[in-house]
């Protein structure tokens, strides 16, 4: 993130407070899927091919009997298993407009204060909240209900795999002992199959997360500010020069500039500028006029749109920053 130039910042979608939530809340929870999720992956399917092969060597009557009822038994599990994990999705970005509203007011208390404005600020605190709690109390009813439903299921399944478990040992095709052995077995590989069908959608948001990761860490920044980074993954080196002495002559020839943000109101049209070094010049002007705009554009925050900025007859866009 920290390669980037300053005009990638300037993006309402690379703010440091949605950047700082990305941090916080992508990389965690790409972390979780990848490597959490998939050791739950590769653990449930080597349970399952063995519970199998148990199963059928057991009693393999009643362990196609009970196969046929994995249907509702494992919708039953997944259900039950999204239902406890939250219906709905997560709420934290429902959550996230109210903290900042919060975060705002602490971190300029003595502003809030000095206008008498606490009052106003948990108006719009409350207000920020009544998405995610009318959310959240959907959420509980309808969870509610299918969670109901699932249980239905997953009992209802349990209790024709004992009634056939029943009849096998009245008919003498099979020992208590071992329609409890097969039912358990199967009972276990069923939480398995539920387990892992219910992480496939965990996976596929993992896959989101990791194209948005991978985003910012393959992007080239327009702006480099050492030759060693060059930006992305690799660890390429960039051409460029570094100047040994400095003599501080800086020349600005028809620059046209407008910022990334807005690139519809451009501030210099031909623009040309000589500052001479060990002097001082003063820039005048009215808020907005491009007094800071110059600033930038000598620290190399942003290249001109077009026109060369040079530091003692060099074009600017030749040299790294770090020199």
């Amino acid at each position: 993130i920290i390669r980037n130039e300053i005009g990638w910042f300037d993006d309402t979608t690379n703010t440091s407070a949605v950047l700082a939530s990305r941090l916080e809340m992508e990389a965690t929870l790409l972390r979780t899927i990848v490597v959490d999720r998939s050791t739950i992956l590769l653990q449930n399917v080597s349970l399952i091919v063995t519970s199998f092969a148990i199963a059928f060597i057991l009693n393999w009557r009643i362990t196609l009997v009970v196969i046929a009822t994995y249907p509702l038994m494992v919708s039953g599990h997944i259900s039950e298993r999204i239902f406890m994990s939250g219906f709905g999705g997560n709420l934290s970005k429902a959550y996230l407009a109210a903290n900042m509203v919060a975060g705002e007011a602490v971190g300029n208390i003595r502003t809030v204060a000095a206008f008498c404005a606490e009052a106003k600020v948990l108006d719009l605190y409350t207000q920020r909240l009544a998405e995610p709690a009318r959310r959240s109390f959907r959420r509980g009813q309808i969870a509610g209900v299918f969670y109901g439903v699932s249980q239905f299921f997953i009992f209802t399944s349990y209790a024709l795999a004992l009634w056939y478990g029943s009849r096998l040992m009245r008919d003498g095709l099979a020992s208590f002992k071992t329609v409890m052995k097969t039912f358990m077995v199967l009972i276990v590989t069923a939480l398995a199959m539920g387990e892992m069908l219910a992480l496939v959608p965990d996976l596929l948001k993992g896959n989101q997360m990791v194209a948005s990761v991978f985003d910012i860490l393959d992007r080239r920044p327009s702006i480099r500010s050492s030759a060693e980074s060059g930006g992305g993954r690799s660890e390429e080196v960039v051409e460029g020069e570094a100047l040994e002495r400095v003599q501080g002559l800086i020349e600005m020839k028809g620059v046209w500039f407008s910022y990334p943000s807005r690139p519809d109101a451009v501030l210099f049209q031909g623009l040309n500028l000589r500052l001479q070094a060990g002097r001082s010049m003063a820039i005048v002007g009215p808020s907005g006029s491009g007094k800071s705009s110059i600033i930038a554009l000598i620290l190399r925050f942003y290249d001109p749109s077009s026109g060369r900025v040079m530091v003692d007859g060099n074009p600017h866009s030749s040299l790294f920053p770090s020199h």
